[in-house]
């Protein structure tokens, strides 16, 4: 006779097994990272981080805490110069420290261990899957404009939402409710509904969450402070025009292949909710049905994908559907992994978290990793020998031709014609060139002419 528990235990190892190789898959890019283009105008500053954000507030985005974070790490640090993954790598445990808090809020109940285990498979199963990992784990900038801002969005939720919640836990999450937007304007987009969502329940509820609702006061405020400065209109106004009529925006809402919508039916995300659909000892928080937070979430991402889209009319670019994509796997956050009591439906949760680990070590990051891991160290040591090259091109006008391979994985901002070009005239300036462009064949080696 089959048993069970046993079979159940190891379907659960699996799962964290695949986890952890994937996660380890993870790190070992992080130390083949490259500065970006824009790297150099966001982080080339060694001046007054309080004057560089006040500067980029006014001439090119609102987002005035990021900007104050990317000129504080700019001091002392040559980041053409220095191996990039040092800081890269902290990417992976500030995303875990959000989705830990996730998992601590809507899992109260369950143990470190549990929390734990759950935030590791999140984590893993966002890496694994979700579009734009270049600009969410390996991208300078995006490091602190994406992790960071769902970092503190998922702090003002556990200490918002925490059990008789005092002023000691009301006022910091506040602040952290105002803080997350300042980093990125979609936190504040994607926090707000969340917010509104729970105040809705709470008041059904008879309550009043008079800190929740304050909370939310702080985040469209700061929200409002970042879409309306004037360095955000300048940006915008610098992007290619879209479609911006309503009728071709709702269109590419429901694109079945880049929207939030489309994400939502991801396999990964399809086996977590079949977990919970099989346990009957999950106990979520605030005695909420499953069916009603899923809900929630998806119309959190649905929300975070229209912003973008009815603001630029354009397709959300890949880390901006990534970022609904953690979304999504937060709402999903309490039907992780639990590792005791007794199930409705054990063989289907066991077939679920077959399905979940198989799922995490065959998608498609996974396997663009895995298959050009070979060629990664001689692509960085090529990146290496371009930036000497471009260290020894001091006061010339400089072309080069195109980079003829790069990880997949990584975004291929590559030099653009236009000398012009905003990153082309930030690394000129960052290594005393009088103009930079791309010419020559595409697939032709880097070459300075």
């Amino acid at each position: 006779m089959l048993d069970v528990k046993l079979i159940r235990r190891l379907a659960i190892v699996a799962v964290l097994g695949a986890s952890l190789v994937t996660i380890l898959l993870a790190a070992i890019y992080a130390r083949f990272a490259y500065p970006y283009l824009d790297d150099f105008c966001f982080m080339g500053s060694s001046g007054d981080p309080v004057a560089t954000a006040n500067f980029y507030y006014r001439t090119w985005s609102g987002r005035w805490s990021a900007m104050f974070l990317y000129a504080l790490l700019a001091q002392g640090h040559d980041y053409a110069g220095e191996d990039v993954g040092g800081f890269v790598i902290w990417s992976g445990p500030i995303w875990y420290a959000g989705f830990y808090l996730i998992c601590a809020t809507a899992m109260r109940a369950r143990s470190v261990r549990d929390k734990a285990g759950a935030a590791l498979i999140l984590l893993a199963v966002f890496w694994s899957a979700s579009p734009g990992i270049s600009d969410l784990f390996y991208w300078l900038a995006g490091i602190i404009s994406y992790p960071v801002p769902f970092f503190f969005s998922a702090l003002a939720l556990y200490l918002l939402l925490k059990p008789g919640a005092r002023l000691r836990h009301i006022v910091p999450g506040i602040a952290a409710a105002f803080l997350a937007p300042t980093f990125n304007e979609l936190a504040g987009i994607a926090l707000a509904p969340a917010l509104a969502g729970v105040i809705l329940g709470k008041l059904l509820d008879r309550e009043r969450p008079l800190g929740l609702a304050a909370a939310l006061v702080a985040t469209l405020a700061a929200t409002a402070l970042v879409v309306f400065a004037p360095g955000t209109d300048v940006r915008l106004s610098a992007a290619p025009a879209g479609d911006v009529g309503l009728l071709g925006s709702a269109v590419k809402l429901f694109r079945p292949y880049d929207s939030a919508f489309a994400y939502a039916v991801d396999p990964r995300i399809l086996a977590l909710v079949m977990i919970a659909a099989c346990s009957t000892s999950l106990g979520l928080a605030g005695g909420r049905r499953w069916w009603q937070v899923a809900l929630l979430s998806l119309c959190v991402a649905a929300t975070a994908n229209a912003a973008f889209v009815l603001a630029t009319g354009q397709v959300p670019s890949y880390r901006v559907l990534g970022s609904c994509f953690a979304i999504l796997l937060a709402g999903s956050a309490f039907v992780a992994w639990h590792v005791r009591g007794r199930t409705a439906h054990p063989a289907l949760e066991i077939a679920a978290l077959a399905a979940l680990a198989g799922s995490i070590v065959t998608a498609p990051n996974v396997a663009m990793a895995l298959h050009d891991l070979p060629k990664a160290a001689a692509w960085k040591a090529s990146q290496a020998a371009f930036w000497a090259e471009l260290s020894r091109a001091r006061g010339r006008d400089v072309a080069v031709a195109d980079l003829p391979y790069y990880p997949s994985i990584f975004f291929n901002r590559q030099i653009d014609p236009d000398p012009a070009d905003r990153s082309n005239r930030c690394v000129a300036a960052r290594f005393g060139l009088r103009s930079l462009r791309s010419v020559g064949p595409a697939g032709a080696r880097w070459r300075v002419y």
